[in-house]
């Protein structure tokens, strides 16, 4: 998933066709998806199909909702960060400024992979992809304190909507 923020306080919605609706994003995208065919819609800034009014300018920033999808898959901590890396730099490249946030709560306490809870395996994705920021200067967002169980790292009760 990844949204645009846009000078103007404007944000670039995107058209979910299965759904018929707007969103900030799309869901269940791989990180090599958004590489390949996400992030080449954000830099050139074609207008949206359903809503073409809705961006005419290059994006100045893009919040970059990474990971979540390819941990699911099994994907280890050093693809991610390379992924990671990868969209921030063809950000840059375009002049356009990447904000990471880091992956959301999962509410698992199921052993799921060398030993590791889910929440246990976001925890050290997280780490790794924000220690990867801080090396090269990069804005990022870590949304866990605010929606997040600080001992259970599940979603806090009013944002649970039983979908994770």
């Amino acid at each position: 998933m990844w949204a645009c923020a846009l000078l103007k306080q404007r944000v670039r919605l995107a058209h979910n066709a299965r759904k018929n609706t707007h969103e900030f994003g799309w869901a269940g995208r791989t990180n090599a998806d958004i590489l390949t065919a996400r992030l080449p819609q954000v830099i050139e800034a074609a207008p949206l199909p359903a809503i073409p009014q809705t961006l005419e300018a290059k994006p100045s920033a893009c919040l970059l909702l990474m990971n979540l999808n390819d941990l699911s898959t099994g994907a280890t901590d050093a693809t991610m960060v390379a992924q990671t890396l990868s969209a921030i730099n063809t950000l840059k490249a375009a002049n356009i400024i990447p904000i990471v946030s880091l992956i959301t709560p999962r509410n698992s306490t199921a052993i799921v992979r060398d030993g590791k809870t889910y929440s246990q395996l976001v925890d050290a994705t997280n780490a790794a992809i924000a220690a990867m920021c801080e090396a090269n200067q990069v804005q990022y967002f870590d949304p866990m304190p605010y929606v997040a169980d600080p001992v259970t790292r599940n979603w806090l009760p009013q944002y649970d909507k039983g979908e994770c």
